[in-house]
């Protein structure tokens, strides 16, 4: 009736209360890190746009959940949640960790500006595709991620391939529970995320069962 469809239009995503939240300066600059342009180019399938923010992206980094945030002279991030088999670790600790394992899949050890100015004076075209691209930059993911998704790009599309490692993940990965279920009263799914699975995982699946996620020929 008229109620259960109220209900269905206020019920909030997570994309939409991750503005809510305490965020941390990541410290470094647009022109070092640009998330649209980072998350986005089919290097990596797990990460979410906000529909209603599109600064804002949600993603699993490890055992962790974490939303990022692009301004206009920052990253910000978020810790969501943490899977219950990952290192205990305190509260303080928390921030710096989470910081640490960021710069570790961003290369922020890595400063792209002086690279980049060397390669745009050393070939016109190059100086053409800095200038699109600044703050892009290569990721180093896990290897068993990086690898099952290259896995799964062949012959396919973007779209498929983010449903692809999401199916592989839902059945094989460890479910990751948001810490903060709900913000100002209003919920947040504790089914959407998930740690990649391990490779022993991945080795224990059937033929059979990977076809039925959707592999097709890329299952053996």
């Amino acid at each position: 009736g008229e109620g259960r469809r109220e209900l269905h239009r206020e019920k909030p995503s997570v994309l939409r209360m991750v503005r809510a939240l305490v965020w941390y300066a990541l410290r470094v600059p647009p022109r070092e890190l640009r998330l649209d342009l980072t998350l986005s180019n089919g290097q990596c399938f797990g990460w979410q746009r906000s529909p209603s923010d599109e600064s804002t992206w949600i993603g699993v980094v490890g055992p962790r959940v974490v939303a990022l945030r692009q301004t206009e002279e920052d990253c910000l991030f978020r810790c969501l949640g943490t899977a219950r088999t990952a290192a205990p670790v305190r509260a303080d600790d928390a921030e710096a960790l989470v910081r640490a394992e960021l710069s570790d899949l961003f290369q922020l050890d890595r400063f792209i500006a002086p690279m980049r100015e060397e390669w745009s004076a050393s070939d016109p075209r190059m100086q053409s595709v800095c200038a699109a691209l600044s703050g892009m930059r290569i990721l180093r993911q896990d290897p068993v991620e990086c690898l099952f998704s290259f896995i799964c790009s062949s012959n396919n599309n973007i779209g498929r391939i983010t449903g692809m490692l999401q199916a592989i993940r839902r059945t094989y990965g460890e479910r990751i529970p948001l810490s903060e279920p709900a913000v100002d009263g209003l919920r947040l799914s504790q089914d959407d995320f998930f740690a990649f699975p391990t490779a022993a995982a991945l080795a224990a699946a059937s033929e059979t069962e990977l076809r039925d996620l959707g592999l097709g020929y890329r299952a053996p």
